[in-house]
């Protein structure tokens, strides 16, 4: 269900799930960062600080990310068929090569 349809709620009437306020963290943190991307602020400022030394966002991985069987499964919504499914690293690839 796609958020303009879920129409309006009471405040706590129920839990909707959704990645859009960590996009805007994600856009005030690199405004505040001196316009840094996100990657290199948190690699900068957590990961580095925390030898967390093969931690990556997916846009700094090798091509080869399918085969990693480290990396979690990610999924949309299929509004067609109203499940679940499996995002194909492919897609994901060509998303982000589009210029920010």
């Amino acid at each position: 269900m796609e958020f303009k349809e879920r129409g309006p709620t009471s405040f706590r009437n129920q839990f909707v799930y959704n990645n859009m306020m960590y996009l805007v963290a994600g856009c005030v943190a690199e405004r505040l960062g001196g316009g840094r991307p996100l990657e290199q602020l948190m690699a900068d400022r957590l990961f580095g600080p925390l030898a967390m030394n093969d931690t990556h966002f997916i846009s700094e991985m090798e091509p080869s990310i399918e085969n990693d069987t480290r990396l979690a499964t990610m999924f949309f919504w299929n509004s067609t068929s109203k499940r679940p499914e499996r995002l194909s690293y492919r897609i994901l690839r060509l998303l982000l090569a589009f210029p920010r």
